[in-house]
């Protein structure tokens, strides 16, 4: 046979399989060998997995391969060079052909919170591979603040590109009520009452009215007019005026 061509038989007689025969002549005879066109098949596979079934090498015109594209653990199949979806094929050879099965990382995403709020933008029984970019969500419950990701990240709502497997958690903290009560003969100044993550600095004075004077806090009686604190705990502060 020439270059790109392999002995196919003979014509007068299909079972003589090889290119060699010897023969007694007994009438006028025409020997016509077949050649068929061959073709390279060249199979390989990125990181993560193989290529099982057909092996690389040369097969006739024709020829019907059968390959398979078999993830490594941890890995997922996702498509072939030429843009084949399905991990088992089956193709004609009509030409020289290259054939690379393409893998990718599965990552395995692990979102939890803790009390006082909620987490979204995962979800622990679906598949995600590497590269995949997550949009993630902690969102506070009420009389919460959110306070932060385990990695140290403070934005609520974030992105991630997953390199692999990724464990998360959203923090939360209950707020803190800081109450100053409408009292006669004065009133509080500095900071306002409302809700305060713990251990929020807290500077008020209490300021009396026109005809009164300072008597102390209910809290705390040898507070000072002016006074600093720091909430642990939901607060009231109540200052006490006397008429003068």
């Amino acid at each position: 046979p020439a270059a790109g061509y392999q002995f196919g038989g003979w014509r007068d007689d299909a079972k003589a399989a090889t290119a060699t025969r010897i023969l007694i002549l007994k009438s006028d005879t025409t020997l016509t060998p077949i050649f068929v066109k061959t073709y390279n098949l060249s199979l390989s596979a990125t990181d993560g997995g193989s290529v099982i079934g057909a092996k690389s090498g040369t097969y006739a015109e024709g020829t019907a391969v059968t390959v398979k594209a078999e993830p490594a653990a941890g890995y997922q199949f996702v498509q072939w060079s030429d843009g084949a979806k399905a991990a088992e094929r089956t193709i004609s050879l009509t030409s020289d052909s290259t054939l690379k099965a393409q893998f990718v990382k599965v990552c395995k995403v692990t979102l939890t919170a803790t009390t006082g709020g909620s987490v979204s933008g995962a979800t622990s029984d679906a598949v995600y591979t590497a590269g995949e970019a997550l949009t993630l969500k902690a969102v506070p419950a009420e009389g919460y603040s959110f306070a932060g990701w385990s990695d140290g990240v403070s934005d609520s709502v974030r992105t991630v590109t997953l390199t692999g497997d990724l464990t998360l958690q959203g923090k939360f903290e209950k707020l803190l009520s800081l109450i100053e009560p409408s009292v006669q003969g004065g009133a509080v100044l500095g900071t306002s009452a409302g809700t305060y993550l713990p251990n929020t600095a807290i500077i008020v004075t209490a300021v009396p009215a026109a005809g009164y004077q300072f008597g102390g806090w209910r809290d705390d009686a040898k507070a000072a007019t002016t006074r600093t604190l720091t909430l642990t705990s939901d607060t009231t502060l109540t200052p006490i005026f006397v008429k003068t």
